[in-house]
């Protein structure tokens, strides 16, 4: 007997986030120009996961992180944390979903050796974290 097991659902889902800023705003109607900090991104994480953002300074990944866990509002997309609609969702109901996610910032300059690549540095636990 061959039972097939459940496909698991995703515990953090994001779909065509977006978060633009306004940079250069004056009291002047109309100043001022729209920053694109974070553009269209799609992605799943599924329980057990842990996602890792790797990028050039000013990339948006702390931006993207502050995000997926609310601590900034979405200009646009939809954002769901286990099945639960959060894209809009006010401090109150973001209270006990932030109690399951975190935020984690490294600094590079102390995490990495200055004469080692940041592809080279992360090949050597790449391996092991498969399954």
């Amino acid at each position: 007997m061959n039972a097939e097991m459940p496909v698991p659902k995703p515990l953090l889902t994001a779909r065509k986030l977006t978060k633009n800023f306004v940079v250069g705003k004056t009291i002047r109607p109309g100043s001022g120009r729209v920053l694109h900090a974070v553009d269209s991104i799609d992605l799943d994480v599924y329980p057990t996961e842990t996602l890792g953002l790797v990028g050039e300074s000013g990339s948006g990944k702390s931006t993207l992180g502050r995000c997926l866990t609310r601590l900034y509002d979405i200009t646009a997309g939809d954002l769901t944390f286990d099945g639960q609609d959060i894209a809009k969702a006010d401090a109150a109901a973001l209270k006990p979903v932030r109690r399951k996610m975190q935020m984690i910032s490294t600094a590079t300059h102390t995490s990495f050796p200055a004469a080692s690549a940041s592809a080279s540095a992360l090949r050597v636990p790449l391996p092991w974290s498969r399954s």
